[in-house]
């Protein structure tokens, strides 16, 4: 589960996932594909880059003018959902729309779009200096944070189809309201709130945090020396989709009539033991690590004599079969 901690500026989160803090790289304001139409890329909304700052969390915890977004979130919607129903519900001497009515909006429909257009302009601009930040991230190690998906894949086509949808229908949709009722309530609810709040999603809300969206972390490989993992480590195989909880490292196993290891021996998560349904696998089979187990000095020194007797046996190291049970 990923815990939002800290927004540190218009492109950087601070987060936590079980014991460990990172900084993610959300939304960046340069990068076009996180404004007006997100949905055309739906992997840049499913997934970050992000560095594991455990030990200097502290110097991420910033007190800036982001910790009032919720607020300010709220009060929108307020606005937007009272002015609207009111709008359709209460009779003319107290209704908004009646009350802002004006033809010269409906007559002067095209410079209102250039303001609106100007706006979202501005935004950018905005959302570009509040992101200025100096932060150096380089001296960390480097993870992806992935949405992770139980139903399907992702569906790029009904993405792609959506994305479209967006700017041919809804968009003229919206505009549409703000200028045919020719009041300035619906002026501002459907020609700004509303556009800039689909325009600006991704610097609005951080998905990461939403309930019920499940998330894993994955160390990118830099090429340095391999790293095993402790017993109690949660990943995926590559080409599966089972959580697999490591039991123990360095099993020997007679394969094809001749004895060899391999360094992990693991069961289904969270089924536990079952002598029938053991998986036997090396550390290059690994495709996402989801959870990494407990270390101590312990864990440290005997990832050390792991690491020597795997270069002193005599023993082949034996060939993974993901579909099976080795």
């Amino acid at each position: 589960m990923v815990e939002k901690i800290n927004r540190i500026d218009a492109r950087y989160y601070l987060i936590r996932i079980n014991k460990n803090f990172y900084v993610v790289d959300y939304s960046d304001p340069k990068d076009f594909r996180n404004w007006f139409f997100v949905t055309l890329f739906p992997k840049n909304l499913r997934e970050f880059d992000a560095y594991d700052v455990t030990g200097d969390e502290e110097q991420f915890i910033v007190d800036n003018l982001w910790k009032y977004q919720k607020i300010f979130g709220k009060f929108f919607a307020f606005f937007f959902f009272v002015n609207f129903f009111t709008g359709f519900f209460l009779p003319p001497p107290y209704n908004p729309f009646y009350l802002t009515y004006d033809t010269f909006i409906l007559k002067n429909w095209f410079y209102f779009l250039l303001l609106i257009i100007l706006g979202a302009v501005l935004i950018i601009v905005l959302l570009n200096l509040f992101s200025l930040k100096n932060i150096n991230l380089d001296r960390y190690n480097k993870y992806t944070l992935t949405e992770i998906r139980d139903d399907q894949p992702i569906n790029f086509k009904k993405m792609l189809v959506l994305g479209v949808a967006n700017i041919v229908v809804l968009y003229p949709i919206l505009l549409f309201f703000a200028f045919y009722w020719s009041n300035y309530m619906m002026l501002i609810l459907f020609g700004f709130i509303a556009p800039y709040s689909l325009c600006f999603i991704k610097f609005i809300e951080f998905r990461p945090s939403m309930r019920k969206l499940k998330y894993y972390i994955k160390e990118i490989n830099k090429g340095e020396e391999m790293k095993y993992l402790p017993a109690g480590s949660v990943i995926y195989l590559s080409s599966g989709d089972q959580e697999i909880v490591i039991l123990n490292r360095g099993p020997t196993f007679e394969q094809n009539g001749k004895e060899v290891y391999f360094d992990y021996t693991g069961v289904k998560f969270p089924d536990g033991l079952n002598a029938e349904m053991v998986y036997y696998f090396n550390h290059e089979d690994i495709d996402t690590i989801i959870f990494k187990g407990y270390v101590n000095e312990k864990e440290i020194e005997y990832e050390k004599r792991y690491k020597q007797w795997t270069e002193e046996n005599n023993l082949s190291k034996g060939v993974t079969k993901i579909d099976q049970n080795t």
